[in-house]
């Protein structure tokens, strides 16, 4: 895991490159797609977990569920 740190908005960040595998899943998280090893369904919930071990899962709000979940299934 590399941590940066950037002084932009996730907004900005999010809009940059279209192409890439960046995704918008939560206001406080963007996940590099490519790293998606599981996405769970709680209850009326969903999360990310990510290949690596050391980083907990990451919640996927309602607002992002549709572009996460289109993402997921292409």
């Amino acid at each position: 895991i590399t941590k940066f740190c950037i002084r932009n908005t996730l907004k900005n960040i999010e809009t940059m490159d279209l192409d890439s595998d960046l995704v918008r899943c939560h206001r406080s998280y963007i996940i590099n797609f490519k790293k998606v090893k599981v996405l769970k369904k709680e209850k009326d919930s969903l999360f990310v977990e990510l290949d690596s071990k050391d980083v907990p899962d990451l919640p996927v709000s309602k607002t992002y569920a549709d572009k996460v979940l289109e993402k997921f299934t292409n």
